[in-house]
């Protein structure tokens, strides 16, 4: 079984060949659009998190394990998706393979790489924005900062740390010239993964 997670600022449907391509092959395949978020989800777009698409992702495996309960799972996450997907894997044992394409693993690097601005600093130190354009979107920029700041989102530490608690086999597949991923930090994440990395 397939959960395909879109990226931030994507839907379902971006993913339809991928989930053809897959059910073709013999794939239970499940795709979903993120809670509070652009597509057919249910929700106000300023109010999305990280966390949201997190618990989302967990909400889909429990949906996949009651649809095919014999099958092992397999989630496949795009950006700041996968970000989330890590974070889901560390704590959900029920993924048995995850698929990276293109995931951001420091999102406070990612922030100053498109905005010219450590946001996550500023947050600390006490600016606050409302509503405004972060990576794409127009969200809730306070609510979105507090919640990758508290639940452990903000940097390449708290992927380190949330990848050593990851048991499902990892690929992970890096793309050249990235500008919101640093490639430094990629190489750092995959040899943290070491034997739990399948393929890059």
């Amino acid at each position: 079984a397939v959960i395909l997670s879109p990226g931030y600022g994507e839907t379902k449907r971006e993913y339809i060949a991928l989930a053809y391509a897959m059910a073709t092959n013999g794939c239970h395949v499940f795709r979903y659009d993120h809670s509070n978020h652009v597509g057919e989800s249910e929700g106000d777009l300023s109010q999305t998190t990280l966390s949201g698409m997190k618990d989302d992702l967990t909400a889909v495996l429990t949906h996949v394990e009651r649809m095919c309960p014999a099958s092992p799972v397999a989630a496949v996450a795009t950006d700041l998706s996968a970000r989330a997907a890590l974070k889901a894997s560390a704590h959900d044992p029920r993924i048995k393979l995850l698929i990276i394409l293109a995931g951001v693993v420091d999102v406070q690097a990612t922030l100053i790489e498109v905005h010219q601005e450590d946001y996550i600093a500023t947050f600390a130190e006490g600016t606050r924005r409302g509503v405004c354009n972060i990576l794409g979107l127009n969200i809730d920029a306070d609510r979105w900062l507090a919640d990758v700041s508290k639940q452990g989102y903000a940097d390449l530490r708290t992927t380190l740390r949330d990848i050593a608690q990851i048991r499902a086999s990892v690929v992970w597949f890096v793309a050249e010239h990235d500008a919101w991923v640093r490639e430094s930090s990629v190489k750092e994440v995959q040899t943290a993964l070491d034997s739990k990395l399948a393929g890059a």
